[in-house]
């Protein structure tokens, strides 16, 4: 015989007669729900009978039972009405609330939804994972939390969000990715709300950068933010980095282009005698310009300093004179010198054409003077026999 089930549905049976076989329900008190079976005549009372807690029992945690006359509680079923019977009612099984889940049948409470996940409704076989930009650090919760500004959170199912590196900045909430900071700024810690503009003086080319440049000698920036630096223009330079203005080219200095970074010092032969110029200017006659001049240096009276001297020129004081501050030219002595030995030589030459013609006679001379030769009696030993003339 089955084990009768106690429900609290309002009810309870009773027999009218001894012997019957049928139990009927009556208002009030507790249900006995029976298979057939005789009715005890020392229990009977004339239309009433008043249930024993001794004759039923509540359903078991994990069962229910929702309908009179049965005899067994039915199990909770995991995909019909989810969550955890309840031993207080004994009925019906309670809808899993809010942050909790349950996936098992005849279970007697529900499981929270663990870090990193969501529920948003009741009486549900799963939790749903934290969506990107957001995170769960506490198990059971309806709802993710939105990852705070300087944060953000690129996966799923996340317990925490991450600080935004260097370089990076948020400044809202439930931010998936961080913000590489823009060209002329910077953010030198994690966790930036906002970028920072690069002060006068230096540069970010790039994006994503956790500081800025100072701007190269011949460059400036002279105001916030900037991305690049300008050049200082012709006859004006930057001395050094991280400038915010050019200055002017001193004296004895000068540039021509902006290509230039510094002003350079005038070559040998120019000179500078303002500030700021592009170009230095050529040393005049009658003066001298060493390099990085401000001023033509003039020559003395015995120098010579054509236009463009870097260094002043002398005169050979025997053989040559200054004729005016640019040219020398021969004294008259070198000019005598000269002219005597070029005389002298003039005479040698003669001299030596003269001897040399005695030494060696033409041919039609030595011809004519054998014609006259007397024709008489031509002895070998007269005429190879030379004849001599003089003491």
């Amino acid at each position: 015989m089955k084990i009768p089930v106690c429900v609290l549905l309002g009810t309870c049976f009773f027999a009218i007669n001894v012997g019957d076989l049928h139990w009927r329900g009556t208002e009030g008190g507790r249900e006995i729900i029976s298979e057939f079976r005789r009715v005890n005549h020392s229990r009977l009372r004339i239309n009433s009978f008043n249930c024993s807690v001794d004759d039923c029992r509540p359903c078991s945690p994990g069962s229910y039972a929702d309908v009179k006359n049965v005899t067994e509680c039915q199990c909770c079923k995991q995909l019909n009405v989810n969550g955890s019977c309840s031993v207080k009612t004994g009925v019906f099984c309670t809808p899993c609330p809010m942050g909790h889940y349950q996936n098992e049948e005849k279970q007697e409470q529900c499981k929270p939804c663990p870090t990193g996940s969501k529920q948003p409704k009741t009486g549900q076989t799963e939790c749903i994972p934290c969506d990107s930009g957001t995170y769960q650090n506490m198990e059971g919760q309806s709802e993710c939390k939105p990852c705070e500004e300087g944060t953000s959170q690129p996966r799923k199912n996340q317990t925490s969000c991450l600080p935004c590196n260097p370089g990076q900045y948020q400044p809202d909430k439930g931010q998936s990715q961080c913000i590489p900071c823009d060209y002329g700024k910077f953010s030198n810690g994690s966790g930036s709300l906002n970028c920072s503009a690069c002060e006068p003086g230096s540069y970010q080319s790039d994006k994503g950068r956790d500081r800025c440049l100072p701007c190269e000698k011949g460059n400036i920036c002279w105001e916030s933010g900037c991305a690049h630096c300008r050049p200082c223009s012709a006859g004006t330079e930057a001395r050094s980095s991280g400038m915010t203005n050019c200055t002017e080219c001193e004296k004895g200095h000068a540039k021509q282009s902006e290509s230039s970074a510094l002003c350079q010092p005038c070559e040998p032969g120019t000179y500078s005698n303002q500030f700021g110029l592009s170009h230095c200017m050529t040393c005049p006659t009658g003066y001298y310009c060493i390099s990085g001049s401000d001023s033509p240096i003039e020559c003395m009276k015995y120098e010579i300093c054509p236009p463009g001297s870097g260094q002043p020129g002398e005169c050979e004081q025997i053989w040559h004179r200054k004729v005016d501050n640019s040219r020398c030219l021969y004294s008259d002595t070198f000019i005598a010198v000269v002219s005597v030995a070029a005389a002298v030589a003039l005479i040698l030459i003669v001299f030596v054409i003269i001897r040399l013609a005695k030494v060696n006679p033409p041919q039609s001379s030595i011809d004519e003077r054998a014609r006259l030769l007397p024709s008489g009696n031509s002895n070998s030993s007269a005429q190879t026999e030379p004849s001599y003339t003089g003491l």
